[in-house]
């Protein structure tokens, strides 16, 4: 065997093993200092944990806008109604008076 064949084989590993360890640790340094990865798995977090407090808001804010929709309706109606009660109150009062007037005729 030729000892350049083999001491080329033996180094080789070495050199890619170095390259990887070596490229691993400038990946963990620029991690570490630039704090993104934790910035980022904290919004993940934060969100993930308001997920439910999202959903619950959601829900509670179409109850709401369920019931002012029914309030809403109701005040149109009470609204429809008052010329309603206007008109019978007028009737109301005619009576009165054409009995008051019949009494004193008699």
């Amino acid at each position: 065997m030729d000892p350049d064949s083999f001491e080329g084989k033996r180094k080789l590993p070495k050199n890619i093993q170095d390259i990887i360890i070596n490229t691993g640790n400038l990946i963990n340094l620029i991690q570490q200092d630039s704090g993104s990865n934790e910035i980022m798995n904290s919004l993940i977090k934060q969100f993930v944990s308001l997920d439910s407090t999202i959903e619950a808001t959601h829900g509670g804010v179409n109850k709401l806008a369920t019931s002012i929709n029914g309030i809403e309706k109701y005040a149109d109606s009470l609204t429809n109604m008052v010329p309603v009660v206007y008109d019978v109150n007028e009737s109301l009062l005619k009576i009165k008076n054409d009995s008051a007037n019949m009494g004193k005729s008699q």
